[in-house]
C-alpha cells in the first residue's frame, strides 16, 4: 500500500550559532568546501565527534554564496508527515495542508517547486541535523524523494550517527556523494592539545599528554569530558584519572549503550572482556554462531567499533572497553567465566 502523508500546520526551526568554545576545524571545512558541488554530503559518526559544529562552520563558509536552510530533527520526526511538515516550513514558511502520497508525481512536483523557491537566486544548501533520530523505512523513502527533487545546483548535508538506508551505492557510483566518517572527524594532536588547553590542562607534561591522547583516540567529547573532570585535580590524581578512563563513563552509558537495541547491548557487554576480538572469539564467548552478523550491525550503528584495514579483528574505543569491563566486574562470576572462556580460546589458537 502506498505511503500517504496528511499535513497540518507546523512550527519553524532555527539555524544554531557556533558555541563560544568551539574547536575551529579549517582542515575539515576545506574538505567539505572541495565537495561543494556534490549533491549529498554525509557526516556520519558516533556521539561527540563534533559533527554539528563542523556543519555550522561549513554553513558559515558557504552562507554568502548559498541559501542555507537548517532543520534539526527529533524522535517525533520519525513520522514522515511530521518530517515533511518541517521541511515545508523551513523551506518557505507556509506548509500545505492535505494528504500526499510519497511516490506520487504530485508530491514530487510540489517538492521541486518548494526547493527551487527556497533556493531563490542562489544554490540551496539544505541541512538535516540528527537524522538518526528520525530514520526509518518511511522517512528514508521520503528523504530519497527529496534528494531526487533537489535543484541541479543544490546540496543536502545530512548529519547522523548511523548511515541512512538510501541506496548510497548509486550516489557513490555517480560521484554525487561525499562522506566524512568518524575516522576523519577524530582530533589530530594539535586539535587535541588545543581542547585540553581550553579546559585548563595546558600544563600537562609530555608523558601525561601522550597518555590522554592515546586513551581518547581523537574523540572530541572524551577530551572535553577529561578537561571537566580534571579541572581541580593535582598531578597524582590527574594521572590516575587518565589511566582509569572513567571520566567518560556516564556519557558512554547514556549516549552509546542506552541507545542500542537490547540484544546489541547484551552483545557489547559480553564482548567487552576482550579489548580486541574476532567473530570466532565472540561466538566462543557467547556460545552462539551469529556474532559476525551482530558485528556487522554494530559497524552500521557506529558504536565506537573499529576494524583495522586488512584485519579480521575488531576493537571498541578504549574508553568504552573500560566502561564495559567495570560493569562486568560487578558480576564477579560472570566476569571470571568470560575471562576463562577467552583464555581457553586463545590457548586453542596457540596465542598464549
Amino acid at each position: 500500500m502506498p505511503l500517504s502523508i496528511t499535513l497540518h500546520p507546523a512550527g519553524s526551526s532555527v539555524w544554531p550559532e557556533l558555541p563560544e568554545d568551539h574547536l575551529p576545524r579549517p582542515r575539515l571545512v576545506d574538505l567539505l568546501m572541495q565537495a561543494a558541488q556534490r549533491r549529498l554530503l554525509l557526516l556520519c559518526a558516533p556521539a561527540g565527534y563534533g559533527k554539528t559544529t563542523l556543519a555550522i562552520e561549513y554553513c558559515r563558509a558557504r552562507s554568502a554564496a548559498c541559501s542555507v536552510r537548517w532543520l534539526s530533527l527529533s524522535g517525533t520526526d520519525a513520522c514522515p508527515g511530521q518530517l515533511l511538515e518541517k521541511l515545508l516550513v523551513v523551506c518557505d514558511g507556509s506548509p500545505d495542508v492535505g494528504t500526499w502520497r510519497v511516490g506520487s508525481p504530485e508530491l514530487a512536483a510540489r517538492l521541486r517547486q518548494l526547493l527551487s523557491q527556497a533556493a531563490g537566486n542562489k544554490p540551496l544548501l539544505l541541512v538535516l541535523d540528527g537524522y538518526h533520530l528520525a530514520r526509518g523505512p518511511e522517512t528514508d523513502l521520503l528523504l530519497t524523494r527529496v534528494l531526487e527533487c533537489l535543484p541541479a545546483d543544490a546540496q543536502l548535508l545530512l548529519i547522523c550517527r548511523q548511515p541512512p538506508d538510501w541506496q548510497l551505492a548509486r550516489w557513490r557510483l555517480s560521484g554525487q556523494l561525499f562522506e566524512l566518517p568518524a575516522q576523519a572527524l577524530c582530533c589530530d594532536q594539535q586539535e587535541a592539545c588545543w581542547l585540553l588547553q581550553k579546559s585548563g590542562l595546558g600544563a600537562l607534561d609530555s608523558e601525561l599528554l601522550a597518555l590522554a591522547l592515546q586513551r581518547n583516540q581523537g574523540w572530541m567529547a572524551g577530551l572535553r569530558l577529561l578537561g571537566v573532570a580534571a579541572r581541580n585535580a593535582d598531578s597524582a590524581a590527574l594521572q590516575r584519572l587518565i589511566a582509569e578512563g572513567n571520566w567518560a563513563e556516564e556519557y558512554l552509558l547514556q549516549e552509546v549503550l542506552a541507545q542500542l537495541p537490547a540484544d546489541m547491548q547484551v552483545f557489547v557487554e559480553q564482548t567487552g572482556v576482550a579489548g580486541s576480538f574476532t567473530a570466532a572469539l565472540c561466538d566462543w564467548l557467547r556460545q552462539a554462531d551469529d556474532s559476525a552478523v551482530l558485528i556487522e550491525r554494530l559497524l552500521q550503528l557506529q558504536v565506537f567499533l573499529y576494524q583495522p584495514d586488512g584485519d579480521d579483528s575488531y576493537s571498541f574505543h578504549l574508553l568504552l572497553v573500560d566502561v564495559l569491563r567495570r560493569r562486568l566486574r560487578r558480576d564477579r562470576a560472570r566476569w571470571r567465566s568470560l575471562c576463562r572462556r577467552a583464555s581457553d580460546w586463545y590457548a586453542e589458537q596457540g596465542a598464549l
